[in-house]
């Protein structure tokens, strides 16, 4: 599940996973950056080291899935993935799955009613960024992937 920050991926994945058979597997939004014991977010800036830091948790997040699909559950993934930044898009995350079946959903809002407002402030995004997440977000539909939009 992707979709920019406030649209509603945490919420929603957790609503799914209480009533069903599934586990969560959220990708952790504090990564350690090693031998420094801080940590690296990628609003300071994508460089060698965030990329490498994402990877690591990329691949522990579809680690544990593929764990727990192997106990019979299936799980759900919430990230924020682009179509137009390979970097952080889809193809990592089908690589990292290994055999696991993935179906992407899009969750998105009008960004300017999103519940990031109510996150707190180190966890949302800028005034500036949020419309570009949002447009860029939008662009899976161009790839056919289900845009389902969280507004109400």
């Amino acid at each position: 599940m992707t979709g920019p920050a406030g649209a509603g991926k945490t919420a929603v994945a957790d609503a799914y996973t209480r009533t069903r058979w599934r586990a969560r597997a959220p990708v952790p939004r504090r990564r350690p950056r090693p031998g420094q014991g801080r940590v690296r977010q990628p609003r300071d800036g994508w460089n060698d080291l965030t990329q490498r830091q994402y990877d690591l948790a990329r691949r522990s997040c579809a680690l544990t899935a593929r764990l727990y699909a192997a106990d019979g559950y299936a799980c759900v993934i919430d990230d924020a993935i682009f179509p137009d930044w390979p970097q952080v898009g889809l193809d990592g995350w089908l690589s990292d799955s290994a055999n696991l079946k993935v179906g992407l959903v899009v969750l998105t809002d009008a960004w300017r009613s999103s519940c990031d407002a109510t996150r707190p402030q180190r966890h949302r995004n800028s005034t500036r960024h949020r419309p570009v997440i949002h447009d860029r977000m939008l662009a899976w539909r161009e790839q056919g992937v289900p845009v389902v939009d969280t507004s109400d």
